[in-house]
């Protein structure tokens, strides 16, 4: 199947929206650093205005974001920003959601025998706890990681403040 409106691609150099736009019938964006700076900083300048646009010209815009909150609460997220389903962007797709999918089938890549998980880390005050990811599926939290399938990783952070320097964990 091809995608594409127009067989011939628009050159790279001095390329608009609106020539980029005319060649394709949908647009796949990476959440972070596209359109987003993070949560202080929000939706980068002149983002919503291009989303906009293109939805207007009847594009299809998706949304692919690592994060692990499930696609309801990365859209209310959004919307808190001024970014709004069917205005912005059609659809948003997470890393969250793709792993519920997962862990609802018990279709995981490896063993788990014992359907057990052990929590490296903390619930993160800000973004929510990881047991939502796990609710409903067969899969439990154990308080002993010698009785754990696997080990869940979550948001590094120490008393709701992120971490990017692996050391602050050496003893955990």
């Amino acid at each position: 199947v091809d995608f594409k409106k127009n067989t011939e691609r628009p050159k790279a150099i001095n390329l608009s929206l609106e020539d980029l736009s005319s060649h394709y019938d949908a647009f796949l964006l990476d959440a972070y650093g596209v359109f987003w700076g993070s949560s202080e900083l929000g939706v980068l300048p002149g983002a919503a205005d291009a989303m906009a646009y293109l939805v207007a010209q009847g594009k299809h815009v998706g949304i692919l974001s690592n994060s692990t909150q499930p696609t309801t609460k990365e859209e209310e997220k959004l919307k808190n920003h001024g970014l709004c389903k069917g205005i912005h962007y059609h659809f948003i797709l997470t890393s969250g959601e793709v792993a519920k999918s997962l862990l609802l089938q018990g279709a995981l890549p490896f063993p788990t025998p014992r359907d057990t998980y052990w929590l490296f880390g903390s619930i993160h005050p800000r973004f929510g706890s990881h047991h939502q990811l796990f609710e409903g599926t067969k899969y439990r939290e154990v308080e002993n990681l010698d009785d754990a399938d696997f080990v869940y990783i979550s948001i590094p952070h120490i008393d709701g403040v992120d971490q990017e320097d692996p050391e602050v964990f050496r003893d955990k």
